[in-house]
């Protein structure tokens, strides 16, 4: 019951103006736990993507003076990841055709209710 209302969400959000696709995946391991949207690549652009995020991670060191960081977004010729932290070693990923295409306030709205579904199973 937990799993169906998580990827209700998941699919409530992908389906917005702009989104291409949602993953919720393991920041360890890359394994996606659940995925959705329009691009028929979503799971293997999401589990790659944790790369940026553990890149991150082994680096942070690095970045003290800027704090920990919160969100990530990755602009490419196409579209757009980013990447933020849902729930204990679970990473949001929305992929997105443009920055002006997608409601952020909505997304930013979306994501604590997220990390409870996601750290309640």
């Amino acid at each position: 019951m937990k799993a169906q209302r998580l990827r209700e969400a998941l699919d409530t959000m992908a389906a917005r103006e702009g989104i291409l696709g949602i993953a919720l995946v393991d920041t360890v391991t890359g394994m996606v736990w659940q995925a959705t949207g329009k691009l028929q690549s979503i799971e293997d652009v999401a589990s790659a993507a944790t790369d940026y995020w553990r890149l991150y991670q082994r680096t942070k060191h690095s970045f003290e003076a800027l704090g920990v960081l919160r969100v990530a977004t990755l602009m490419h010729g196409k579209g757009q990841i980013t990447l933020r932290e849902c729930g204990a070693d679970i990473l949001l990923i929305t992929v997105s055709t443009r920055m002006g295409a997608v409601d952020w306030e909505q997304w930013k709205a979306d994501h604590p209710i997220l990390v409870e579904m996601v750290n309640g199973m």
